[in-house]
């Protein structure tokens, strides 16, 4: 009987400046449990097949069904895909992802046979042998279809009971080009599930919870080990939104980290949090060859930002920029333009304020009310929210701001790129840090610039 499952990523190059950035973790990790548990698996990303040979691919008679993931920018992709393969009667598609688990029922579209919604490897694991079986799947938990949603299953606590990501299945590291990214293979890895902030335009607690689940340092240790071992790793991109969040955790990981020597460098793939960040961490993080921080502190603008959840203050978050600065990491700050209260001063503000923090970088977002989100409930009730952005996922807006004229926002952006990235004191201090990322990598940043402020 068929057990090969194909594990599909929609296309990333037309939302990522026609890069891709990294393969699919969640995917990866899903792989190993299934492989686990006596089921094949293949990797399937779209962005490296045409058209007619993807859907060659995966309707294959060999395979019990594939199982997809999705953004809900990237859902059209999906939805596409799956409505194709029904037609010609493939596999069926199994939903799984943020998208999945924000829209329930109403990801089920033509070919989507279920949704998988939360924390995936449980629920994936018991949906593959029902569809082995050939089994009703309406009763799973964490599994919803056109006759039922079911509650999510429990939250996996003790993380070091997981397999490692199957890395394996990627064949080729160097078609993947991370943001700021040295040398190949550049791997991303992922010690912690959970996030406990409260930011309006987050969806990541309803995926992962608001508890943070990490592993022990020691499996932490191990997993860096296996990806720098078994996959020649030259870098290690971490995605967890809670790095920083248990100092004793922190600290005991980066001693360890430096009495183990090991010939790679770390890169934060999303933002860290600053509430623990202070010099003495920061130098922690540059000897145990950290390159670069990030931080999303939104807005500039005191009275937005005491609306969207953030749990610390714009003060902390300066400080936490200007220390990582001055201790030589590569800093980027992340802005959002459109949350409750925006107007052409307070975007014009944050600008300002990118420029005078002393990041190195400063990157400008159009904010995307996702639904699952509570700005997404807001902007509803108000009737702004429209089809959703229809470029790039950084460049163009899914809503109407009351005061804004349709299309302002986006020039907005424009404006704030070439206003940073023009700044004399902006170029000298991206020249001074250059020595942390590749030419390669900086003619990528710059060529991304150029067509944000093109458009």
């Amino acid at each position: 009987m068929k057990r090969k499952i194909l594990l599909l990523a929609p296309a990333q190059k037309q939302l990522y400046s026609g890069k891709i950035p990294y393969p699919p973790l969640g995917l990866l990790c899903l792989s190993s449990v299934l492989e686990s548990n006596g089921f094949e698996t293949e990797l399937v990303q779209e962005d490296l097949f045409s058209k007619n040979n993807l859907l060659q691919k995966l309707n294959q008679k060999d395979v019990l069904s594939v199982f997809a993931t999705s953004t809900t920018a990237l859902f059209p992709r999906i939805q596409k895909i799956a409505s194709e393969l029904k037609i010609n009667q493939g596999p069926p598609v199994m939903l799984g992802g943020p998208h999945a688990t924000s829209y329930g029922k109403d990801s089920l579209t033509e070919g989507i046979v279920a949704a998988v919604q939360g924390e995936g490897e449980t629920t994936a694991v018991n949906l593959a042998f029902k569809l082995y079986e050939n089994s009703d799947i309406s009763g799973l938990k964490g599994v919803v279809t056109r006759e039922k949603s079911n509650p999510l299953p429990d939250f996996i606590n003790d993380l070091d009971t997981l397999p490692f990501p199957n890395y394996g299945k990627v064949k080729d590291w160097k078609v993947f080009k991370p943001p700021e990214s040295k040398s190949s293979p550049a791997i991303p890895v992922s010690f912690s599930r959970g996030c406990t902030g409260n930011c309006v335009f987050c969806s990541t607690p309803s995926v992962w919870g608001k508890k943070v689940r990490r592993m022990t340092t020691d499996r932490a240790l191990e997993l860096i080990e296996y990806a720098v071992s078994e996959y020649k790793a030259k870098e290690i991109h971490i995605t967890d939104d809670d790095f920083s969040g248990d100092r004793d955790w922190t600290e005991d990981f980066l001693f360890m980290l430096r009495k183990k020597k090991l010939p790679v460098s770390f890169f934060f793939m999303n933002g860290i949090r600053p509430s623990n960040i202070d010099r003495d961490l920061l130098r922690q993080l540059k000897h145990s060859n950290f390159l670069n921080a990030g931080y999303g502190i939104e807005t500039s603008d005191k009275e937005i930002f005491s609306k969207i959840g953030k749990s610390v203050s714009i003060k902390k978050y300066e400080e936490a920029i200007k220390l990582s600065s001055e201790e030589g990491l590569t800093t980027w700050v992340f802005y959002i333009f459109g949350l409750p209260g925006e107007t052409r001063e307070t975007v014009e503000k944050d600008v300002l304020h990118a420029i005078s923090s002393k990041a190195h970088f400063a990157k400008f977002f159009i904010l995307q009310p996702y639904k699952g989100t509570r700005i997404h409930r807001i902007y509803s009730k108000m009737k702004i929210i429209g089809r959703g952005p229809q470029k790039g996922l950084y460049e163009s807006a899914g809503l109407q701001l009351p005061g804004f004229s349709p299309g302002e926002m986006e020039k907005m952006l424009k404006k704030a790129y070439l206003k940073f990235y023009s700044n004399p004191a902006t170029i000298f201090r991206i020249l001074k840090v250059s020595r942390n990322f590749s030419a390669g990598s900086f003619f990528s940043d710059f060529k991304f610039v150029l067509k944000m402020m093109r458009g």
